[in-house]
């Protein structure tokens, strides 16, 4: 029998259907989580800010 996950998992299980989203009708290259991704990869990389990094995004 299955049953339905509680709050917290749920969220997760959201978070992780939101990240795989395209990022518009018919974009298959790029994920919404893919850009985050890359983002954080160029903030670390180029030793951005945090609150410059923030305002940015």
């Amino acid at each position: 029998m299955e049953e339905e996950p509680n709050l917290q998992t749920q969220q997760l299980y959201d978070m992780i259907d939101a990240g795989n989203e395209q990022l518009w009708l018919g974009c298959e290259n790029m994920t919404k989580l893919s850009v985050m991704a890359i983002s954080f990869s160029l903030k670390s990389a180029h030793h951005v800010f945090e609150r410059c990094y923030n305002e940015f995004m």
